[in-house]
């Protein structure tokens, strides 16, 4: 036989199991509202070489930095250390320029590319009210 206090302690289970269905139920609706475009996972993939440039830039500027200190903490003279961070500062200054160039030309592209796209989409969006207002 059932005591009381069993029979109220599987209502109290049942109940809880029901609540944590319910919020977990709204948890899901309210997920699935929101907009997940911006996450990183679902990036176009025209997107995603953006990230490996910078990181690309990143690295180069670091081992740049890092070549600088090396030559400004090595046993040289002080004219020859000179010498040596201005010939860096050169190489570095062209390598970023030809990366900004390269960056300038691939946003003008992608620019040009998407005012195309909404070109095409306008004229399509046009021939569909042209079309309907026939009817």
């Amino acid at each position: 036989m059932y005591r009381r206090t069993d029979i109220d302690e599987e209502e109290q289970e049942q109940e809880l199991e029901q609540e944590l269905d319910e919020r977990g139920a709204a948890f899901g609706r309210e997920y699935a509202r929101r907009d997940h475009r911006g996450h990183a996972a679902n990036r176009a993939p025209d997107d995603a070489g953006l990230d490996g440039r910078a990181l690309g830039l990143g690295m180069l500027l670091g081992a740049a930095l890092g070549a600088g200190l090396a030559l400004l903490l090595a046993p040289a003279s002080g004219e020859e250390t000179r010498r040596q961070l201005r010939r860096g500062a050169r190489r570095l200054y062209v390598r970023g320029s030809d990366a900004v160039a390269d960056l300038r030309d691939d946003a003008e592209r992608r620019a040009r590319r998407l005012a195309r796209r909404g070109m095409e989409r306008g004229r399509d969006l046009a021939e569909d009210v042209r079309d309907r207002a026939r009817v």
